[in-house]
């Protein structure tokens, strides 16, 4: 397998690149989007993603390209508590409060959030 090279600003997790560009599916500035934020952010983001499909299923896969692309017009990701939008984004997904909130709280536990909004 080859690793990507670069700086640290840029170099993705392979997979998490892979993952990047199938949920952009077709868009041209797919790598663009896949730059916007911190490597850190990014393997956060593709373990919501899992987390996301468990609770919506295969359709998932298309509510994730479009949330990730909402999330990164509205500005770079440049600290770990940003994912907590990208969370909300993907929860509103979730018409079921009950497993939304289920959702809401595995993410901020895996991004290592949980903390920032203990309540939510």
């Amino acid at each position: 397998m080859r690793h990507p090279t670069g700086s640290p600003a840029t170099v993705l997790a392979t997979g998490t690149q892979s993952r990047e560009l199938l949920a952009a599916g077709s868009r041209p500035n797919a790598m663009n989007d896949t730059h916007r934020m911190l490597p850190l952010l990014a393997r956060m983001s593709a373990g919501v993603d899992e987390i996301f499909v468990e609770y919506v299923g295969p359709f998932g896969e298309l509510l994730i390209g479009e949330a990730r692309s909402a999330w990164l017009r509205s500005g770079n990701k440049m600290h770990s508590s940003d994912i907590e939008s990208y969370i909300a984004l993907l929860a509103r997904e979730i018409d079921d409060a009950a497993r939304r909130a289920q959702f809401v709280l595995r993410a901020h536990q895996h991004a290592g959030v949980a903390h920032l909004n203990p309540h939510s």
